[in-house]
């Protein structure tokens, strides 16, 4: 039985119009330069042998994550240059392409990894604060462990969905998105768009509770130490102040492209404007305000020598 839904592809080119292509190369060039940036001046610490910490480590795979979404930005651009006004011919072929479902998991890779590095990032940081001679999230090796299984069960979990999307019923969008489905045919769908939400919203939820456990612990420690109270308050609300804004950061990205994502489903007619100004617009923002906010917690040798002792 066919679907009563309005079809997606509406229009000749994959992107519309012009001012969402020159939207697609902007936010992709901005959150590609800013996360490569970010990575080479890692990379270049190394090199120096600067000593990083676990903090660095977990930001490293968050900036890779954040990296993979400018990449899906620059496929879709990309594919839509490549097609112009055929588009809508070669929209059967596209949808089947290896490229297309490389696109799909490059977007359920850092939609499931992201929310995962955050939550560990508040876990490390709230145990360094609370064992303080612990040196399990101390230790850049058994961090880069934890985080590699996490990016690995991630991108297997990945790719085994999109060969079962696309052996069965194909991909539906040329978007290559695994969260929309103009059809309402796909419980995949649906199913995979819950869970994303549920996952974001579950880190979102456990770093701030992460945080208020840790300012609690800090003030544990004040009421019994009494030698360089001060600074170790300062460090400690730094602390929480920096898994705040990271969070919130996440907040203004995930949560409004979930509900978008969401709702649409359960539409009778798509909005096909809308979701593709939530993909090129909203997803991306959390890949660009990342690495600026790395910058800023990071922004001088004297904060990282302070920070020496909670900082994992």
């Amino acid at each position: 039985m066919l679907s009563t839904k309005q079809s997606f592809y509406s229009c000749s080119n994959l992107i519309p119009n012009k001012a969402l292509q020159i939207l697609f190369i902007c936010m992709s060039m901005s959150v590609l330069l800013l996360n490569v940036s970010i990575l080479a001046s890692t990379f270049i610490s190394m090199v120096k042998q600067v000593s990083l910490k676990p903090f660095h480590v977990n930001m490293t795979f968050i900036n890779i994550g954040d990296l993979l979404c400018g990449i899906y930005l620059i496929i879709m651009w990309s594919a839509d240059t490549h097609f112009g006004t055929h588009y809508i011919l070669q929209s059967p072929f596209w949808r089947q392409s290896l490229t297309c479902s490389t696109a799909v998991v490059i977007v359920l890779s850092f939609s499931l990894a992201l929310p995962l590095c955050l939550s560990f990032l508040a876990l490390s940081r709230h145990m360094v604060v609370k064992y303080p001679f612990g040196k399990t999230f101390k230790s850049n090796k058994k961090v880069f462990k934890y985080l590699l299984r996490v990016a690995s069960i991630c991108v297997l979990l990945t790719v085994g969905y999109t060969t079962l999307l696309a052996t069965r019923n194909g991909i539906p969008v040329g978007l290559c998105s695994p969260y929309i489905d103009p059809t309402g045919a796909l419980w995949e769908a649906r199913f995979i768009s819950i869970v994303t939400t549920m996952l974001h919203c579950s880190s979102i939820i456990y770093t701030i509770c992460a945080s208020i456990l840790t300012v609690q612990t800090i003030k544990s420690s004040f009421a019994v130490r009494n030698q360089h109270t001060v600074q170790k308050t300062a460090i400690g609300k730094r602390t929480v102040v920096q898994l705040v804004t990271l969070t919130a950061s996440n907040i203004i990205s995930w949560v409004p492209s979930s509900v978008v994502f969401l709702v649409c489903l359960f539409m009778e007619q798509h909005p096909t404007n809308m979701l593709i100004w939530t993909i090129v617009a909203v997803v991306p923002l959390n890949s660009i305000s990342n690495p600026v906010l790395f910058l800023w917690l990071t922004r001088s040798k004297q904060e990282a020598r302070s920070m020496n002792t909670l900082v994992p």
